[in-house]
């Protein structure tokens, strides 16, 4: 009837309307301009108040013009509207956070968005860090222990709790819950990756602590320093040889192990591992 097809022409009308406006916040974009684009989005997102496409689009490029209330305005916008996106709730997260300066809110943006991706390593570690900034050690403690107790065999579960531990400069406990990871899977990068560093980062220490002595006490307690450091390497190797298996791409990886292999007087494998480093890094 005359009725359905007014609106059926008004629909298209709109349709039109709306996608040309996207069309032309899109070109301003593709040009640099971010202001022009940001109206155009915004003009888009009246005439279809309910679609996400130009919240999205205006987020992205509030960000570009560095407007964060304007980031999260069409970002938080666009979660309300039932879309879901990881980078979408990071950045609400860190808005939140830094501009609003909101440590409540940003934990419970973070409660939203673990409901959605609950095995994303990122967003539990950034709950942590904000639990121990607030004050909120045994919660964040506490909960990790109790999910640890329902999903013993949760390598990302472990990899946290060990996290936390590190933080709070636990280290016996951090170094047994990054194992307790590994166990759980042998192939969980945080964890083989964090551990290699913190044996490393102790070698480091013990040597600077070594060279830093005088002749006098060099003589009394330099050599037993650095056995411990030459010992640290050793315990790092395995983990830092495994990390570089699981993420072959990673220069830094391929340099530390060139110098732990060079502390430890194995030449031709930091050789190697300094031309895969070279390599790499475009040398």
């Amino acid at each position: 009837d005359e009725s359905s097809t007014y609106y059926q022409f008004a629909n298209v009308a709109i349709e039109n309307l709306w996608g040309g406006l996207l069309n032309k916040g899109a070109q301003a974009y593709q040009e640099g301009d971010n202001p022009v684009a940001f109206e155009w989005f915004t003009l888009a997102k009246e005439v279809k108040p309910a679609d996400t496409t130009a919240y999205l689009y205006a987020g992205i490029v509030a960000q570009g013009m560095e407007n964060p209330e304007a980031v999260l305005e069409n970002f938080r916008k666009l979660v309300e509207l039932g879309y879901e996106d990881i980078g979408v709730y990071n950045s609400i997260i860190y808005y939140t956070r830094s501009h609003e300066q909101d440590t409540t809110a940003a934990l419970e943006w973070i409660a939203k968005a673990r409901a959605v991706y609950p095995n994303d390593g990122d967003l539990r570690k950034q709950e942590v860090n904000l639990l121990i900034q607030t004050g909120q050690t045994e919660n964040a403690k506490n909960g990790l222990e109790e999910a640890i107790a329902a999903e013993p065999d949760n390598a990302n579960l472990l990899f946290n709790l060990g996290y936390l531990y590190e933080e709070l400069g636990n280290d016996e406990k951090a170094i047994e819950n990054y194992k307790k990871s590994i166990e759980a899977d042998p192939n969980y990068f945080d964890a083989v990756y964090n551990l290699a560093v913190y044996y490393y980062n102790t070698a480091a220490d013990l040597y600077a602590e070594a060279n830093n002595l005088t002749i006098r006490e060099y003589d009394k307690r330099g050599k037993k320093l650095e056995e411990s450091a030459r010992e640290n390497l050793r315990l790092s190797m395995p983990y830092m040889e495994k990390a570089s298996e699981l993420r072959p791409e990673e220069p830094s990886i391929w340099q530390t192990l060139s110098t732990i292999y060079t502390r430890l007087e194995m030449s031709a494998k930091a050789e190697e591992a300094y031309n895969k480093y070279d390599a790499l890094i475009g040398g």
